[in-house]
């Protein structure tokens, strides 16, 4: 028998099977694609002190799939540093599963 989706929603979500199924889709939404990869990596091997409109745009796409899907768009200063250090946090990270 294949397991499903289906199959899954229907356990009990103490259970460890269940608990492993939904890890792993976590790791799944946590690895950045080869485009979102490349985009971050020339980002900030070029970084500058102002990121371009279609920069901030994208950026904060990204950030909003990955990290925190709440997030609004902004001009705060302290704001676009969390961001950009939690998207070099993921980079890393992203980096590390690659090797």
């Amino acid at each position: 028998m294949e397991k499903t989706k289906e199959y899954y929603e229907t356990l009990d979500k103490r259970s460890k099977e269940y608990r492993e199924w939904k890890e792993s889709l976590r790791d799944d939404e946590t690895t950045l694609s080869n485009d979102e990869y490349e985009y971050l990596k020339d980002l900030f091997e070029n970084l500058k002190s102002k990121l371009s409109k279609e920069d901030a745009k994208l950026t904060l796409a990204i950030y909003k799939k990955y990290v925190y899907p709440k997030q609004k768009n902004t001009r705060c200063v302290s704001c676009w540093k969390k961001i950009l250090k939690s998207l070099r946090v993921l980079l890393n990270e992203d980096e590390r599963n690659k090797i």
